[in-house]
C-alpha cells in the first residue's frame, strides 16, 4: 500500500510545495456509507456537556445510545442519550460545549466497525476523510478512547507517520466510531490505515 501527500502552503506570497510518499506492506479500510444525520434543535441547555435537542419524528436515537451532535462551528462527541418521544436528553461526550439555546442541530447514533490491530506500532500512517464534517473515534478493548480523527470543511486528517501519535503508541486498537454531521444526504466516512 502507498500514500502520496502533497501540502502546498503560501508564506509571505509565496508558494511553497512539500511531497512525501508512505509505503507500507499493507493496510486496513473501512469506509461505510452512513444515512443522513438527524436534524433538531437545542431547546434546554442545562450546561457545557448537558442540554435537551428536540429532534425531527424518526430520529431512530434510543436511550443509553451514544450520540455526535453537530452544529454550524461545533461538535460535541460521545454524548449519552436519555429520550422520550422527541427530546432527546444528551449529556457528557467530549468537544465544544453546547451551543446556545435555539441553536439548530444535526445528531447521528455513530457506527462501530471492528479495527483489530494487536500490535499498533506497526502503523505507518492513517487518513480519514469524508465530504461532510465527520468525526472516527478509534479505540482499545478497555474500550478507551485512542485517537480522534477530526474532518472539517476544509481538511481532512492525515497522520503521516512523523512525530508521536496516539494510535501507534497504543497497547491495541480494537474498533472504530464514524460518524458525520450533514443532514443533507447519506456520505461515505472513511478510514485507512497502513500496517507494515
Amino acid at each position: 500500500m502507498q500514500a502520496s501527500i502533497t501540502v502546498d502552503a503560501s508564506f509571505g506570497g509565496k508558494t511553497v510545495r512539500q511531497s512525501k510518499t508512505i509505503n507500507a506492506d499493507g493496510g486496513i479500510v473501512i469506509d461505510p456509507t452512513l444515512a443522513a444525520a438527524k436534524t433538531g434543535s437545542l431547546t434546554t441547555r442545562t450546561d457545557a456537556d448537558t442540554g435537551v435537542a428536540t429532534m425531527e419524528a424518526g430520529h431512530g436515537i434510543a436511550s443509553t445510545n451514544r450520540v455526535d451532535l453537530y452544529w454550524n462551528g461545533g461538535k460535541r462527541i460521545g454524548m449519552t442519550a436519555t429520550v422520550a418521544a422527541n427530546a432527546v436528553t444528551l449529556d457528557g461526550g467530549t468537544g465544544d460545549n453546547l451551543p446556545v439555546v435555539g441553536t439548530a442541530v444535526s445528531a447521528m447514533v455513530p457506527q462501530l466497525e471492528t479495527l483489530e490491530v494487536a500490535d499498533p506500532s506497526r502503523i505507518k500512517g492513517i487518513a480519514a476523510t469524508c465530504s461532510a464534517r465527520a468525526t472516527v473515534v478509534l479505540r482499545d478493548d478497555a474500550p478507551a478512547v485512542v485517537l480522534q480523527a477530526d474532518v472539517t470543511d476544509t481538511a481532512d486528517y492525515i497522520w503521516d507517520g512523523t512525530g508521536s501519535n496516539t494510535a501507534e503508541s497504543a497497547d491495541n486498537l480494537a474498533d472504530v466510531y464514524l460518524s458525520h454531521g450533514d443532514s443533507t444526504g447519506s456520505r461515505q466516512v472513511s478510514l485507512v490505515v497502513m500496517l507494515n
